[in-house]
């Protein structure tokens, strides 16, 4: 898919569990609208990220966790680099850390 990593995590999560997925039909698109509309369709099923539900337009969908393979993805903060960091946005990026890691 053009322009996102969600197919190649998806195809490299779906190898580390041992499961050989085979679509019998893609389509590759960055258009959310599109997507959601192809499924509210009824013309197949999508593996995307928790936070793009709400911009799919599509209320009547529902989205499920994947039990197997477990996928994660890498974020990280983004702040202007000749700006220093305020004190509630460095406690805000402390609390964001020690949640992650616990």
């Amino acid at each position: 898919m053009n322009g996102s990593n969600t197919r190649a995590a998806t195809d490299a999560a779906f190898v580390r569990a041992g499961l050989n997925i085979r679509p019998a039909h893609e389509v590759a698109s960055n258009n959310l609208p599109l997507i959601g509309s192809m499924i509210a369709a009824g013309l197949g099923v999508s593996a995307l990220p928790r936070s793009a539900l709400s911009f799919l337009g599509q209320p009547s969908l529902v989205g499920r966790p994947l039990q197997k393979p477990v996928m994660s993805r890498r974020i990280g903060i983004l702040h202007l680099a000749d700006r220093s960091q305020s004190a509630s946005v460095r406690e805000f990026c402390q609390y964001l850390e020690d949640v992650i890691n616990e």
